[in-house]
């Protein structure tokens, strides 16, 4: 059985509302210089691009961007975080792994088949 203490459960305890509004230019390009200095990244990395590539991001988000860039240059073996880890990790967390994977995977076979219908039409006459 879960108890709530009564001091929880007082009127007015829970009735302020703090709002935290999302960070404009500056504040995303601040955080990410927060979590990139937490980060073996190189010199090619833009963080100006960067901070104005995601706009509507929370610091959370930018944080899970830096943390996955981080990710995938350990798994490409790469000693530093580079501009292409950051575009991924951008990528992945922009649209979600599920868009992230269909659009990888599914890119090739939507050329293949486009290749596919104009050999048939050229076959046909018509």
């Amino acid at each position: 059985m879960f108890v709530v203490s009564r001091a929880l459960l007082r009127p007015g305890r829970f009735d302020v509302e703090v709002r935290v509004f999302l960070p404009d230019l500056k504040g995303r390009h601040d955080i990410l210089d927060h979590y990139l200095s937490k980060v073996k990244y190189s010199a090619d990395v833009d963080v100006d691009k960067m901070a104005r590539s995601t706009t509507g991001c929370t610091g959370a988000d930018l944080e899970n961007m830096v943390n996955q860039a981080a990710l995938k240059a350990a798994m490409d073996g790469d000693p530093a975080v580079n501009t292409v880890h950051m575009e991924f990790a951008r990528d992945k967390v922009l649209m979600g792994i599920v868009i992230f994977w269909f659009i990888s995977w599914n890119y090739p076979f939507h050329y293949i088949a486009i290749s596919f219908v104009v050999k048939m039409i050229r076959c046909c006459d018509y």
